[in-house]
């Protein structure tokens, strides 16, 4: 496995928003089962490759194999996708530059970050 920081978003610039909603309405404990978190919320206001201006991205961190799996068409594909047919992009960190996006790469000016928050539903 390994440790591994990516950006998710929907194939369908529609769908990012119901995507977003229905990540908030899962609890810590699904992410728990995979070792994969969501962090925050990233919406960018001017382009940065791959990413266009108004697009959104979740940047999770964790383990490698969940955050390629956790979300795609194949045995992990959780049901609701299906039903849904989210189709997803997974872009690695190491594919995106960080300057403009990160503060440790210098100031934040492609982007705005809001926490993401997940509840402990039990």
């Amino acid at each position: 496995m390994g440790y591994q920081e990516a950006y998710i978003r929907t194939v369908n610039k529609n769908d990012m928003d119901k995507f977003i909603n229905y990540i908030k309405s899962l609890d810590k404990e699904y992410f728990d089962e995979w070792g994969s978190y969501p962090v925050e919320i990233i919406t960018f206001n001017k382009n940065h490759f791959p990413f266009n201006k108004g697009d959104k991205t979740i940047y999770f961190v964790g383990e490698r194999f969940p955050l390629h799996s956790i979300f795609h068409k194949d045995e992990y594909y959780n049901e609701y996708f299906l039903n849904n047919k989210f189709s997803l992009y997974v872009t690695s960190t190491e594919e995106v530059e960080s300057k403009g996006i990160w503060k440790d790469s210098g100031d934040v000016t492609d982007c705005v970050h809001e926490k993401f928050i997940l509840q402990n539903k039990q």
